[in-house]
């Protein structure tokens, strides 16, 4: 599915402080079959085929030349999707350093990225708006990564979250790993 993330930065004065607003469109996949033919759980597809949307707020602070922390929270909610099912919304709290190569403000640059996420999705609902109760729990995840600040407005980023806790409230598959990249685009 594609995400599409803004952020509002309303506070810079020795710390950053952003709004955080996102939307994300059912444009995976949502009819994947096993090797049997069998059709995947909603869960288990590519894509959820709902549209979600997201709020939270981030801060950041610079230190020295070359080093970073940031802090964010963010709520989605998850809509309606395929099968009539609604996955559970989730709340993420992420804590995160990273250390740029050259000073900071310097372009381009590249910063290596350490961050610590922490995801608690609430319980699906099916058809018959029953809770599922084989689903949601918590994951915390650490991710190792890179960012390339390419202009003073474009950046790209590459990280792999790799989960170091995971209590999936019932019978779920374990999330081995995932791979994020995207592109950033700052207006000024």
């Amino acid at each position: 599915d594609l995400q599409l993330v803004g952020k509002y930065r309303f506070w810079h004065k020795g710390a950053d402080a952003a709004l955080l607003l996102g939307v994300k469109a059912p444009t995976g996949e949502t009819s994947d079959r096993n090797r049997a033919g069998a059709k995947f759980e909603p869960e288990q597809q590519p894509g959820s085929g709902s549209w979600d949307f997201m709020t939270g707020l981030a801060m950041s602070r610079s230190f020295a030349q070359h080093v970073s922390v940031a802090s964010s929270f963010r709520y989605t909610t998850r809509g309606e999707g395929a099968e009539d099912e609604k996955l559970g919304d989730l709340f993420h709290l992420n804590l995160g350093s990273s250390y740029a190569l050259k000073p900071l403000g310097q372009h381009p640059n590249v910063s290596l990225m350490l961050e610590l996420h922490n995801e608690w999705a609430l319980q699906d609902h099916n058809r018959t708006s029953d809770k599922v109760w084989d689903s949601g729990g918590t994951t915390i995840l650490l991710s190792p990564g890179i960012s390339a600040d390419l202009t003073d407005s474009l950046s790209a980023y590459w990280a792999m979250p790799i989960p170091i806790y995971q209590n999936l409230g019932g019978q779920h598959e374990e999330l081995k790993f995932e791979l994020l990249s995207g592109l950033s685009w700052h207006f000024y």
